[in-house]
């Protein structure tokens, strides 16, 4: 029963009609006991408008329109199972006809209307279920799953062997990567049904989409890249790092590397610390005798420390022999604290001068006896020579102990025998 809305209609209308349809079924089994469906039908609609005396209607009698139409009328439909003989069913329908004169009058817009509905259904047998999986054949979509997978069905009635719950091509059952991700779908292994970040063919913990050397044999060890020592080249040098002695090779030196991966700024020939750059022996090892232990050479050493006090701090005023404040502070701090604190030490003054520089030299001599109570801690040579030079050298034995001890109070000279 259809209301008339027409301005000039107010009476009620009978509209008999039928229709004949047909379309899309989806069908899901939502849980055990609910299933869903969706119907998606087109057909065509028969209808004949008449006034509540069994008239027709003002349109209908002057023919103004067909009296059938196409129409699409989708319908949701909910199946409740109460018992395998027994289901509530709820349903609702809408219909969409393409006319605008289901009711007779034409307001430009096509007429629709929907319905709903609910009520039960009855089964004299209960449905079919051929794998005994609990889903009746109808509805189930694998109806041969073996009996040792019946506890391990999905929804649609299928167990591991023919259910793929990636959509990779490889069922469930022999799928070591159930989860593979949609992009990866099409390239998967067949046999594993894994994807590039998924798979590790060399086994050693990086998937195959991040190893850089997916064939590492086996058991070895593997950076991030999933690549072990005899793949790898850390310094870019053309020697894998297995039997790379140098693993940081510079740029500069990688056209100059040998076998063992150093290059020239690395060599270490005679293995003594000292490179072959800086190496002057590179046949003979280094002494490290706390003299020149940089330069890669064996070293018999005659150990003295030397001041050369001209290159110091003044230690004269101008033009005379007086010392300056300056200089008592530097014959006081170095040679005196030497020979305070080793009781033997002899500082002996080579003068290598005119008269000005003998007198200078006693200058000293005699400050640093006063200083130390011993006139035979200071000995005075003298020579000859066309500039005035005085140097203190200190005696052997303290130079040496000195040398060991604290390399670094003074300068430290050597003379050397290779």
């Amino acid at each position: 029963m259809l209301a008339a809305n027409s301005s000039y209609f107010n009476n009620e209308l009978t509209d008999p009609y039928f229709d004949i349809s047909g379309g899309l079924l989806f069908y899901y089994y939502l849980s055990e006991g609910i299933s869903v469906s969706t119907e998606l039908p087109f057909g065509v609609v028969f209808f004949n408008p008449k006034d509540k005396n069994g008239n027709l209607m003002p349109n209908n009698y002057s023919g103004v329109y067909s009296k059938h139409a196409l129409m699409f009328n989708p319908q949701l439909n909910i199946n409740i199972w109460l018992s395998p003989t027994i289901s509530m069913d709820l349903s609702s329908r809408l219909v969409l006809p393409f006319t605008d004169y289901l009711d007779d009058f034409n307001a430009f817009s096509w007429d629709s209307y929907a319905s709903a509905k609910i009520g039960f259904s009855f089964f004299l047998t209960k449905s079919y279920d051929a794998d005994q999986d609990g889903i009746a054949d109808d509805y189930d979509f694998d109806i041969h799953t073996p009996p040792d997978e019946v506890e391990l069905i999905d929804q649609f009635g299928r167990g591991p062997s023919n259910r793929d719950s990636d959509n990779d091509g490889v069922t469930d059952k022999y799928d070591m990567c159930p989860t593979t991700p949609v992009d990866e779908r099409f390239l998967v292994d067949t046999l594993t049904g894994c994807g590039p970040s998924e798979r590790d063919t060399d086994k050693d913990g990086v998937n195959d989409n991040l190893d850089k050397c997916p064939d590492t044999r086996r058991n070895e060890k593997v950076d991030i890249n999933g690549c072990a020592l005899y793949q790898r080249d850390s310094d870019f040098d053309g020697i894998y790092d297995d039997k790379d002695k140098c693993l940081n090779t510079p740029y500069f030196d990688h056209l100059q590397v040998d076998s063992s991966g150093c290059g020239k700024s690395e060599r270490d020939t005679d293995n003594d610390g000292i490179v072959d750059l800086y190496d002057e022996c590179k046949d003979n090892l280094e002494d490290y005798n706390y003299f020149t232990d940089n330069d890669g050479c064996a070293d018999t050493v005659e150990y003295d420390i030397t001041l050369k006090l001209n290159e110091l701090k003044p230690l004269f005023e101008d033009s005379t022999s007086t010392l300056t404040k300056t200089g008592e502070n530097i014959l006081h701090a170095q040679p005196l604290s030497i020979i305070q604190y080793y009781p033997t030490a002899i500082w002996t003054l080579e003068v290598k001068s005119p008269f000005a520089a003998e007198i200078k030299s006693k200058k000293i001599k005699n400050f640093i006896d006063e200083l130390t109570k011993d006139s035979t801690r200071t000995n005075i040579k003298f020579s000859k020579s066309n500039d005035e030079e005085i140097f203190m050298y200190l005696d052997k034995e303290t130079a040496k102990k000195i040398a060991i001890e604290n390399q670094n109070i003074y300068l430290l000279n050597k003379k050397e025998e290779k």
